[in-house]
């Protein structure tokens, strides 16, 4: 499927604005640029939370792990904190982590606890973004309604600290190995 037929599926569902890897990639990288000589950091967490944004982080990380003597330390959504996920899901015996399911709307509940209702999904169907996901990606990227009726506040709590923690001491370590 090439960008106009996943843009034509994508805006059938929901507004998008679509942007090519190209750009992002010489836009991060001249934020990181700016990052290093006009603001004079030594360490940047990059985080690509989501989908391609990760790989893109971790690309330009990989192939230029210091840009203008600033070290980025890469990090995605899941890097810093899939045992806690693996474990939570083994406990309450959810099979798979599913796109959008009950991790990222636990870390979610954290922020905006308003906006996140496990009792609103008791008869929640695909609609449109899930029948996007499968056309595009596949069945197994549309969201577990079962699943995400297990979240808590307390697991997104854990996860977002656990992640933070982690996060906080690649950074420092980092920082170390630069001086």
């Amino acid at each position: 499927m090439n960008r106009d037929e996943i843009r034509k599926i994508a805006c059938e569902c929901h507004p998008s604005v679509f942007t090519s890897v190209d750009i992002c990639e010489k836009l991060y990288c001249e934020l990181f640029e700016s990052f290093a000589e006009d603001i004079g950091f030594k360490v940047c967490v990059a985080m690509g939370s989501h989908g391609p944004a990760g790989a893109l982080v971790r690309k330009i990380a990989e192939a230029t792990p210091v840009i203008k003597g600033m070290k980025i330390v890469k990090t995605g959504s899941l890097s810093h904190n899939m045992d806690v996920v693996n474990a939570e899901y083994e406990r309450l015996g959810i099979a798979r982590i599913s796109h959008g399911g009950m991790w990222e709307s636990a870390m979610y509940m954290v922020s905006n606890p308003e906006f996140v209702n496990p009792g609103k999904l008791k008869n929640a169907v695909p609609g449109s973004y899930e029948k996007y996901m499968i056309k595009t990606h596949g069945a197994h990227t549309v969201p577990n309604y079962d699943e995400i009726k297990k979240v808590s506040l307390e697991f997104g709590e854990r996860l977002v600290q656990t992640t933070a923690e982690r996060i906080a001491a690649d950074a420092l370590e980092a920082l170390a190995g630069m001086e």
